[in-house]
């Protein structure tokens, strides 16, 4: 400033830029000439001029400062003008008024590669600023089978308390009772259709043996040995599909991942270069319910939509599901490959002794089959193979997308113990 005439004004924050300006105003004719030259300086080409770098960046409340000579200050991949938006004409306006925040937008932090705590790098992140839903979590291999805590809890349950006791001939007599049940079911298809022509609105706790699906577990629960049972994706198709409110669920949970593939995906993500996302084993999501309204539990006078969920409904009962993703993005569209889990643990009653008085004679004398060693809990999986597009914004299955999207807390409600 000396050697050419001119003056100096020490800027040491930015949020001190507003003042020195106004202060020059008040002393320099020519201020707006020399201000546009100063704006033209830009050391490393990165659309962002040196003093704007230097003194103009408050990220957060936080005075920040990029490197003038490195168009990547962060080496994250993305480019300083990249992760700050700057709107040169709106800047100098919002000096001339004493704010020196008007025309910029940050996209995400140029001085942090990681400008959230979702793990992902800014380049590879759609949303910087904002984590991912954690419920879900990001895997290498598509062919991935998640897990689901809860379940493997009952499935330890189970465990310790197999061969706990010795069988009794009340025991055998109940097993007998059970393999009787079990074959009327089977071979009496015809008893569920007539249930639903009765016009009966309940279906009682004994009345579920006309069930198919119901007496095919069953089945397994009494000659498997514990093996887990693995179900068609036709299985899983018709359980998903035979009532409407397993459909809400399906959709609810499906708009879930859409939502978190929307918060990750980017452009670099085509087909070739998909992000494989999987629920995390911790998370709970809703698949099967018979047991009311919106699963919560305490309802139980609601029928069923026809004789398949009729199935597929006392089959199940309340089941969990897990899903997998395969999620990439082709000229702003969106594709997703989903693998949808249905996975349950099959048993008659819940290892916690303050809940035995509240049990049925079915559940009770059940439960004896497994722990004498007669009858045998076992997990059930099958996974429904999906694939659907979208825009940003739009809602998948939107027909379905009825009550139990616009009550959470319904959803998110017991069953879970």
């Amino acid at each position: 400033a000396t050697s050419t005439g001119g003056d100096f004004y020490k800027v040491i924050e930015a949020s001190e830029l507003p003042r020195i300006v106004e202060q020059a105003v008040t002393t320099q004719t020519d201020l707006s000439q020399d201000f546009e030259s100063l704006m033209d300086v830009n050391s490393d080409n990165d659309s962002l001029p040196d003093v704007v770098e230097k003194f103009g960046l408050m990220f957060n409340g936080t005075p920040i400062e990029t490197n003038i000579y490195k168009e990547d200050t962060d080496d994250d991949g993305l480019w300083d003008d990249e992760e700050v938006i700057f709107d040169r004409t709106a800047f100098i306006a919002g000096l001339e008024k004493g704010v020196c925040t008007e025309g910029i937008t940050f996209f995400a932090n140029p001085t942090e590669p990681h400008s959230d705590t979702d793990g992902l790098r800014d380049d590879e992140d759609a949303k910087p600023l904002t984590d991912y839903d954690q419920r879900f979590m990001l895997i290498d291999d598509c062919n991935y089978i998640p897990s689901i805590d809860f379940v493997e809890r009952h499935v330890d349950f189970g465990e310790e308390c197999v061969y706990s006791i010795f069988p009794t001939p009340v025991d055998v007599a109940n097993f007998t009772l059970f393999s009787a049940l079990c074959n009327a079911g089977i071979s009496t298809p015809g008893l569920a259709i007539w249930l639903q022509l009765t016009g009966s609105e309940f279906v009682g706790e004994y009345e579920h043996i006309v069930s198919v699906k119901f007496s095919q577990f069953l089945a397994w629960y009494l000659w498997a040995n514990g093996d887990t049972l693995y179900l068609s994706n036709d299985e899983i198709y018709s359980t998903i599909w035979s009532s409407q409110q397993n459909i809400e669920h399906y959709s609810y949970n499906v708009n879930q991942l859409r939502a978190v593939a929307e918060s990750i995906v980017t452009e670099k993500n085509d087909l070739s270069n998909p992000v494989i996302l999987s629920t995390k084993s911790s998370s709970l999501f809703k698949a099967c319910c018979y047991k009311g309204n919106y699963c919560d539990g305490a309802n139980h006078n609601v029928r069923y939509d026809d004789t398949t969920a009729l199935d597929w409904g006392y089959a199940w009962g309340e089941a969990l599901c897990a899903m997998t993703a395969e999620a990439s993005m082709v000229n702003g569209e969106y594709f997703m490959k989903i693998k949808y889990y249905i996975i349950d643990n099959y048993e008659y009653a819940y290892h916690w002794e303050e809940q035995e008085g509240n049990l049925s004679f079915f559940d009770k004398a059940g439960h004896r089959l497994h722990e004498a060693g007669i009858g045998h809990e076992y997990k059930v999986i099958g996974v429904w193979e999906d694939a659907v597009k979208w825009k940003t914004g739009e809602v998948l299955y939107p027909e379905n997308y009825v009550d139990i999207i616009l009550d959470e807390d319904k959803y998110n409600a017991g069953p879970y113990r």
